[in-house]
């Protein structure tokens, strides 16, 4: 199995990159080099291969499958190829998470009676449901009648997370009725949030769209 270096190394700061770049000390029992200097990865090839095929894709992002997640080859092994992810230190939640499309979510739509009780973990929102949450206090709507915004800054560089805190609006218009604490991590291309569910209902996150770059 073959990859290139600009493939190895394309999130720092990672166990992989360090090892190539030999910019730090060998921090996993993972890695290994032979006799040649070549090195060794200790890890199931095929589960391996996927972890790669997604690096491939976020270095390449201009193909349109890029921000697509690559599951592991089957769901048996999927708590094996989660763990090989996070020993090689690389972001989880940019390959693992939940999707929101819904437009009714958009910051300036109407109010309702949905709630996001059951969209928990990180999240990525994406086409019409906008790709942020919103930064400031919205008034009644996104689908509910109490209105989820973020209180705190997004990471400005890949593969960084910030923690920030989720405010929810309420019928009185108080902007910070209640919170939750909420992180949110930078995948290259795209933002992920980390959601817990809402402490009360009806109540969702109102979504705006942002330019990343």
């Amino acid at each position: 199995m073959y990859a290139t270096r600009d493939t190895l190394t394309y999130i720092p700061n990672t166990v992989l990159s360090s090892v190539i770049l030999s910019t730090t000390e060998n921090r996993s029992k993972l890695i290994q080099h032979d006799e040649n200097g070549r090195i060794f990865i200790d890890l199931p090839p095929i589960l391996f291969k996927h972890a790669l095929e997604q690096l491939r894709r976020w270095k390449n992002r201009g193909n349109i499958s890029a921000d697509r997640e690559i599951l592991p080859p089957s769901w048996h092994v999927k708590n094996e190829f989660d763990e090989m992810l996070i020993s090689l230190d690389l972001p989880i939640e940019c390959t693992l998470y939940n999707v929101s499309d819904d437009p009714s979510r958009h910051v300036g739509t109407g109010g309702g009676t949905l709630c996001d009780r059951d969209l928990v973990g990180w999240t990525r929102f994406i086409d019409r449901a906008g790709n942020v949450i919103v930064r400031q206090a919205p008034g009644i709507g996104c689908g509910g009648q109490k209105s989820g915004w973020l209180l705190g800054t997004y990471p400005t560089e890949p593969w960084t997370t910030t923690l920030s805190t989720l405010c929810y609006t309420d019928e009185m218009r108080i902007p910070c009725r209640a919170w939750t604490p909420i992180r949110t991590t930078h995948c290259g291309s795209f933002l992920v949030f980390e959601l817990r569910s809402p402490p009360f209902c009806p109540a969702r996150v109102c979504t705006d769209d942002y330019n990343l770059n």
